[in-house]
């Protein structure tokens, strides 16, 4: 998709929030941010910063290929016929 798309539904985006309730309003205003960095691309801050996990303190995050390389929990079968 283009930019003018992007640039279009941020800006349609701004309508709805300006007739929306205060907490609707922040929401749909966060969503037009993100149609925005699309556009604009990740600014320069957001680029430079490492990603931070929640729980975790600052500098000691795991490498990326650490946590796809993590099995998903098991979860079981479903055959326990209970809740």
């Amino acid at each position: 998709m283009d930019d003018e798309f992007y640039k279009e539904r941020a800006r349609h985006i701004r309508e709805l929030a300006d007739k929306a309730l205060t907490f609707i309003r922040k929401r749909l205003l966060d969503l037009a941010g993100n149609y925005d960095s699309i556009v604009r691309g990740p600014s320069r801050t957001m680029a430079t910063m490492p990603p931070i996990l929640p729980g975790v303190p600052a500098g000691n995050n795991p490498p990326s290929d650490t946590m796809q390389s993590r099995p998903p929990a098991y979860l079981g079968d479903g055959s326990s016929g209970g809740f």
